[in-house]
């Protein structure tokens, strides 16, 4: 019979044997006499050391925030790189991403002008959500993909929800830092396939329920009647519950019905809204914070009638 541990011993000295006795190995054997007793240690060879430094410095290099920019970025070309001002200094974010191993194609003078246009529109952050979600933060509410650690929490939950909410307190962080800019714009590019993203990293109309529940447009547009038959199908289509399926007239009804009564609800106390949506016995909408958004602007533009434009 042979003992556990003279098993484990074994089993240790042929990984120990694998990772130190190949031609270009990670990691070296050194002896070292302690008590009179010569024993082995592991240590990394100069290959690891190099080959993990040269990574540390390329995740550094990679591993920045791009930020919305407070001018309007630099127009594309054909032969100038637009976007940041830094683009042609800094790490290059071409026009077209490249997809290696694939020919990418090139944008034309149609798609060149529309993006430029893109850029040029001024948005802002919107002040009613940027304090709804500091409050949350600050007492330990979460919302969706707004996740916040709480005193409740076990020390693994904490962990669990510190980690996603990473994204969401970046954007939150983002926000709070433009938050009395009158302004910002964002820099956009085209994928390998030809689709529109912006290339700010965390505060941008392609984000989360959250994210771009932060975001309006800089310069407002008339609350018509077109503006208000949108505004209703949104609000409803954030709700979602089936309401988002049905027929766009419908939606528009249970707005004005249904849909009044929870606006209310929400513009009086979002956060008693917030925590009757986190119990599972309730229904909770499918994009909350953008509802939340929107219901502020319903009500004031349709049941207060104190605003007369619209900036979502």
């Amino acid at each position: 019979e042979v003992s556990s541990d003279a098993i484990y011993a074994k089993i240790g000295q042929v990984i120990l044997s694998i990772i130190t006795d190949s031609k270009d190995p990670l990691f070296k054997k050194e002896e070292v006499v302690a008590d009179d007793k010569t024993k082995f240690q592991v240590q990394p060879t100069d290959r690891l050391i190099t080959e993990v430094a040269d990574m540390v410095t390329m995740m550094t290099n990679s591993a920045f925030s791009k930020k919305p920019m407070l001018e309007t970025p630099n127009p594309w070309s054909d032969d100038v790189l637009g976007g940041y001002k830094t683009n042609g200094l800094a790490i290059s974010l071409p026009l077209v991403r490249q997809k290696p191993g694939f020919e990418v194609g090139t944008a034309g003078p149609i798609a060149i002008n529309m993006i430029n246009n893109l850029q040029e529109v001024a948005l802002k952050v919107n002040p009613k959500i940027q304090d709804i979600a500091t409050q949350c933060a600050d007492k330990g509410i979460s919302l969706d993909s707004f996740v916040v650690p709480n005193t409740r929490d076990t020390a693994y939950v904490r962990r669990i929800k510190s980690r996603k909410n990473v994204p969401t307190r970046a954007s939150l962080a983002e926000a709070t830092s433009l938050l009395n800019e009158e302004q910002f714009f964002l820099p956009w590019s085209f994928d390998s396939r030809g689709r529109v993203y912006p290339q700010a990293s965390t505060l941008n109309t392609q984000s989360t329920d959250f994210g771009k529940s932060l975001v309006m447009f800089a310069e407002p547009g008339p609350f018509n009647k077109t503006a208000e038959k949108w505004l209703a199908i949104h609000i409803a289509n954030c709700w979602g519950n089936g309401v988002d399926k049905r027929s766009l007239t419908e939606r528009i009804n249970w707005v004005k019905s249904a849909g009044t009564v929870l606006i209310k609800k929400i513009v009086t106390n979002p956060l008693a809204a917030i925590k009757y949506w986190n119990n599972e016995d309730n229904s909770s909408p499918s994009e909350p914070w953008q509802l939340i958004a929107a219901a502020y602007e319903w009500h004031a533009c349709v049941i207060s009638k104190v605003q007369t434009t619209t900036s979502i």
